[in-house]
């Protein structure tokens, strides 16, 4: 229900990373932009903040690349893990929480309730494969029914909640999110909408 600082930030920052030489311009250049342009953004009626998804194979380097900008550009860095996060309430209350001039990481985001699609129930349930496997398999069946319930919930309560708090309803100031996928074709065009993510 808290932040909890784990440790302090150090290393060599991008210059220890293995990096293709425009990407680490592209992504320089948009870091430099949001932090030196915030009283121009805010002069516009926009909210200072700044939102994209990096996508790539496991092991690519997607967290490293965001932890070694963190180091470069002096920000506080904030790890989410959005499937911990279970109420609308929770998942505001922990963006609001966040300090300026912070990056807030949220890895393998497309995992979670909060942006997947319902399912169908009949696709989640299982049927016995004998009389002696049917209490196992009602018991199991119950649990996922309770599951498929909440995620009904996530999803379309959450999924508006989620992208109102990247649209800027919430006063996120001075804010870079990050979310990282290993999917980026999966993901709903809703989400990825120009304007909202980049």
């Amino acid at each position: 229900g808290e932040w909890r600082a784990v440790s302090s930030l150090k290393g060599r920052g991008l210059d220890s990373l293995a990096l293709d030489r425009d990407v680490r311009d592209l992504l320089v250049r948009e870091f430099t932009t949001f932090l030196e342009e915030r009283e121009t953004i805010l002069s516009m009626g926009l909210p200072h903040k700044f939102t994209a998804i990096l996508h790539g194979i496991p092991g690519s380097g997607k967290t490293s690349i965001l932890r070694a900008l963190a180091v470069d550009f002096e920000l506080n860095l904030f790890s989410i893990n959005l499937g911990s996060l279970l109420t609308v309430t929770e998942l505001s209350k922990a963006l609001n929480n966040v300090s300026q001039r912070s990056l807030v990481v949220m890895e393998d985001f497309d995992d979670s309730p909060w942006v997947k699609s319902r399912g169908n129930m009949d696709t989640i349930y299982k049927k016995p494969k004998s009389d002696d496997d049917a209490q196992l398999v009602d018991e199991d069946n119950a649990k996922r029914s309770r599951e498929f319930e909440m995620l009904s919930f996530l999803t379309s309560d959450g999924q508006s909640a989620f992208f109102n708090l990247l649209d800027g309803i919430a006063p996120l100031d001075n804010v870079m999110i990050f979310m990282t996928t290993n999917k980026a074709l999966d993901l709903d065009r809703a989400l990825i909408r120009p304007g909202r993510i980049d």
